[in-house]
Formats: structure tokens, sequence, C-alpha cells
């Protein structure tokens, strides 16, 4: 083995190693059982250390990674968050300092792939952790629906920070086992569209049927949880899946054929969005149904309160362990559930003074700091909360890292759409289903952007995802051709 290939292999294990570490370190802090424990401590540590180290071997050896896509967005990205840091160091430093190591991490290990990685082995690697989510997903919420059906239900408020999160079935919604039931049905609907993947590439009857009660285990989870997010998420990712599919393979066909692949993809992508919340209905129709017959029956004993609410030994009530999914608000008169008054306070926010325009208050200084300069601004006053997020990333970007935030994710941006759009139809067609998958995962998590965190300042399963398909798609474009070399 010569000094490059071995040179290679220690970098694609050291590489492979951190992202399974990482990925478990977001996995607990998402999980309602084990977050805030110290659990997390035995994989955010040496996840933390293997990480430094793999960034300062990139960042000796710049000259090699210079020419990956969005290059110098990802310098322009890192230096505002950092100026932004800087800026407002008087306020949540450490935890500001996380959120740059984070991004380092994002950016400069899991998006960029070494140049000479083989092809194959890039795409091994991504369907080897697409399998590792589906499991951590389909664990997530089997055990979900154990809880609910075994009527558990727990508040958690914390005590450093008066953090407040759910477990198990409560308040009109299922929570299960993650901390956020919005993006654990993000993490079901990307589940989709993997197990979509490996169905279409193993083309097995046995692995398609498990690959299909799979999938509509997830789908309940969007249904139950009556999350919109996971509902737009699972409609968005159809729609691209299969638009980049049939185009693929209709490359060769008339312009009407290419139309219809696009007319498909909307039906498809209406259907997805749709199947959960008819799911979600058909379910509250059936507990509707076996609660009425219920009270029919207890209530003729008298061992019922005509409520349908069972009674225990003592005549206590007891919660039915049949839950209806109803969140116990009318969405009619905002159906962005409050966050156009939380963006028009980003804008405000944003517009305060010179220095916020240009490099904002950081991420996790903003909400002290509208407190003390905009005391009525919407974002911290309000009849609901203190608000730490402004549930889309574009808005948080504005806020945090200002103007020079903003510009710095238009280049990055600019150079992923470009790559995209010069080399999506040179590709040979062993990658093609490959792309389809990650142009409909990445697709899908940036739409859920627009209604949560996600990308950029939020840790979860999702995010290193969510970098890890951006960096694969990018790497197959620009390198994925044995005929031609798209630098």
């Amino acid at each position: 083995m010569d000094k490059l290939k071995l040179k290679l292999n220690i970098i694609d294990t050291a590489e492979k190693v951190f992202l399974y570490l990482f990925a478990a370190y977001a996995i607990l802090s998402s999980n309602s059982f084990s977050y805030g424990t110290k659990a997390i401590g035995f994989v955010l540590w040496p996840s933390f250390i293997l990480g430094f180290l793999i960034v300062l071997y990139r960042v000796l050896n710049v000259k090699d990674y210079r020419k990956a896509t969005g290059f110098a967005g990802i310098v322009l990205m890192l230096a505002s968050i950092g100026a932004s840091v800087l800026v407002n160091y008087k306020h949540s430093l450490k935890q500001n300092l996380i959120i740059c190591i984070f991004w380092c991490f994002y950016f400069i290990v899991l998006y960029i792939t070494e140049r000479d990685k083989p092809m194959e082995n890039v795409k091994k690697d991504i369907e080897q952790f697409g399998k590792f989510f589906v499991f951590y997903t389909l664990a997530s919420t089997v055990v979900s629906f154990y809880l609910m059906f075994t009527n558990y239900a727990e508040r958690i408020v914390t005590a450093d920070t008066d953090y407040e999160y759910f477990r198990g079935f409560t308040i009109g919604r299922l929570w299960g086992t993650y901390i956020n039931p919005n993006n654990g049905a993000i993490s079901a609907a990307i589940s989709v569209i993997i197990l979509v993947y490996f169905i279409f590439k193993n083309k097995k009857i046995v692995s398609s049927v498990l690959c299909s009660v799979a999938i509509f285990v997830e789908l309940m989870y969007i249904a139950l949880s009556d999350s919109r997010s996971g509902a737009v998420a699972m409609g968005v990712a159809l729609a691209v899946f299969s638009a980049s599919y049939l185009l693929y393979k209709w490359e060769n066909k008339n312009a009407l054929m290419k139309l219809s692949a696009f007319v498909i993809a909307i039906v498809l992508g209406v259907t997805g969005f749709l199947v959960p919340r008819k799911l979600k209905d058909g379910y509250n129709s059936v507990v509707t149904f076996i609660i009425e017959q219920v009270d029919e029956n207890n209530g003729a004993d008298g061992t019922d309160d005509g409520n349908g609410t069972d009674k225990d030994s003592d005549g206590n009530g007891k919660d039915s362990t049949l839950s209806l999914v109803d969140r116990g608000y009318d969405l009619t008169d905002d159906i962005s559930n409050r966050r156009f008054d939380v963006w028009k306070g980003a804008v405000e926010a944003f517009a305060d003074s010179p220095r916020t325009v240009a490099v904002g208050y950081s991420y996790k200084g903003f909400t002290e700091q509208i407190l003390e300069s905009q005391p009525e601004n919407y974002l911290v006053n309000n009849d609901y909360t203190v608000f730490t997020t402004l549930d889309n990333e574009v808005f948080n970007i504005l806020v945090s890292q200002g103007a020079f935030g903003i510009i710095a994710a238009a280049v990055f941006l600019f150079a992923v759409l470009k790559n995209i759009f010069k080399n999506w139809f040179k590709q040979k067609n062993e990658n093609k289903l490959m792309i389809s998958v990650l142009m409909a995962g990445i697709v899908s998590l940036a739409a859920s952007a627009m209604f949560c965190s996600v990308m950029f300042y939020h840790n979860s399963p999702n995010t290193v995802i969510f970098w890890l398909m951006l960096g694969g798609l990018m790497h197959i474009l620009k390198h994925g051709n044995e005929d031609e070399n798209n630098e």
C-alpha cells in the first residue's frame, strides 16, 4: 500500500468514527430520556476531540480542499459567525463558541469530502449512514408508540434553564422520545425517502415489503405527532425525488414527457403532504368511535362519568389509553402559528442599529440584547413566550449575523446551485438514483428550515444528515463522471 492510500485510509477511518460519534451525540441530545444526562459526555468529548483533529488537519492542508464546492462561501460563513461572536462577546459567549465549533464540524468535516476518495466509497458511506439513520428513527418511533399506548405522559422542566419539554403522548400530540416532535416528524420523512431509495435499489420482494412496513410506521408518527413541518417535509421529499428520478429516466424523451415528470412530481408531493394528515383524521375517527362505544357500555352500569373517562377503584379519573390527536388551538386566524409576527420582530431587531445590520446580535445573545434595546419587540413582548429561535434559518442568520451572514450564506448557496445546474445532467447512470435521494433529502430539510431550525443553529440528527447529504451530493456531481472532470 503506497503512502497516499495509507493516508486516505487513515483520514477516512477518522471521519467515519467522528460521523457516528457526532451522530450519537446529536441523538442523545435530542432524546427526551437522555437529554441533560451524563451519558452524553461519553460521546461528546471523543467526538469533539476527534473533530478538532480533523479540522486542524484540513486547515493545515487547505490547498487540498479549496476547490470544494462553495469553499469561498464556507470561509465567509465561518468569518461571519466569528465576527458576530467577537462583537457580542459580552452575551452568552460560551454557548456561541459551541455553535462556532459545530459550524466547523458541519462545513469542514461533514460537508467537505476528500477529493481523491473513490466514488464508490462515497456512496457506500452515505448508504451506511442512511441505514443507521433509518434504524434510529424506527427505534424512536416504535418506542414512541409504546409510550403512547401505555398512556405515558410527562412534562419536564430543566432546573438550570427552565427549558420545557414532554415525553409520550401529551397536550394532544405524540412527542414520544423526541424533545421536539416537529424534528422527529422531519426525521421520519427523511427516513421514508431513504427507504424508498432502498426499495428502488434492491428490488427484492422481502426487502420491499419490510421497507414498506417501515414507511407506514414512519408516516404514522408524522400523523400522530400532528406536525405540519413533517408533512411538508414528506411532500417535498417525494416531489423532488420523483422529479429527479423521472427526469433522469426520461432524459432522452420529448418535452411533453419531461413536463409530465413535473406533473407527476407535484401530484406525489401533494399526496405526500396529505397522507399523514389523512392518517391523523382516520386515527381520530377510529378513536372517537371506540370511546363512544366504551362510553355507552360503561354508562349503562355506572362505571363511567359520561365524559369518556374511566374510573379507577377509588373513583378517581384515569386517562383513556386511546387519545385523540388534537393540539387544541385554531389556526384559522393565523395559519403561521405566530411565525409571521416572529419574523416581523426579527426584521425590526435586525434594523435596530448599524452594528446589528452589519453583524447581528449572535444567536445565543439576541434575546437578551433585544430585551435591552427593544423591549416592545414581539420576540420578547407577547402573551406566549420569550423567543430564543425564529423558526426560520434565514431569519436566524439575519438576526444572529446580520448582513454579513446573509451575504455569506448567499455566496455559499450560489456555488451549490451552480454545481447542481452545471453537472446534474452529466452523470453516469449508476449515480442517478443516489443523486435523486440526496436531492430529495436536502431540499426537504431546506424546506423544513423555513419553519424551524434545522442545519445551522440546532444540532440534531437532521443537521448531521443534511450536511452529509449536501457534501455527498456536491462531490458526486462534481467528480462523478469518469469521462469528464467537472472542476
